[in-house]
């Protein structure tokens, strides 16, 4: 006599199946953009039994040992969709491993939030007893009768390195 299988309800549901005779499962399927309607309509309706199944039917490797019926479905939303219209931007996907770096190291997770200016606004900063002046533009700022496209551009000029414009203007984080 077999030991009973302590896997994932999608393997257990595999296993029945052919204990009974019933044919296998279909292997992986990848999605289309055509499926992709129709399946996130369906993962809407799933138990979390339902979703695994669905996950062994469309993504490769284990199903995650997640307990939320919610996160699963969104997660599985989400890998479909990613194989169908790609995935993260190059950007966006150092951005995230550059977190997951900063999380193990025991580093805050704070976001870096951006303020909107209007055109316009002008920022002001003193740097070694001078006054700096900088003025928001439609496209970029100007400072000292000139056009730049970046707030760090100015901070270079006006410090002599490589500064976070931002930052020297107290936009974000602490001010130097």
């Amino acid at each position: 006599m077999r030991p009973a299988s302590t896997g994932s309800p999608a393997e257990a549901m595999e296993s029945n199946e052919r204990r009974a005779g019933a044919a296998k499962p279909p292997r992986r399927q990848r999605a289309t953009a055509g499926d992709l309607p129709g399946l996130l309509a369906r993962l809407e309706r799933q138990t979390i039994d339902g979703l695994r199944v669905e996950w062994v039917r469309w993504l490769p490797g284990p199903v995650p040992a997640i307990k939320s019926r919610d996160v699963l479905r969104y997660l599985i939303a989400w890998r479909v969709q990613a194989q169908v219209h790609g995935g993260y931007d190059p950007e966006t996907a150092r951005r995230l491993k550059q977190l997951v770096a900063d999380y193990s190291e025991g580093k805050t997770l704070a976001p870096k939030t951006r303020r909107a200016m209007a055109a316009g606004t002008v920022l002001s900063r003193e740097w070694k007893g001078r006054v700096h002046k900088v003025t928001v533009e439609a496209r970029g700022f100007s400072y000292e009768g000139k056009a730049y496209a970046s707030l760090s551009e100015i901070a270079r000029i006006i410090t002599g390195t490589r500064w976070s414009g931002p930052r020297l203007f107290g936009l974000e984080g602490r001010s130097p």
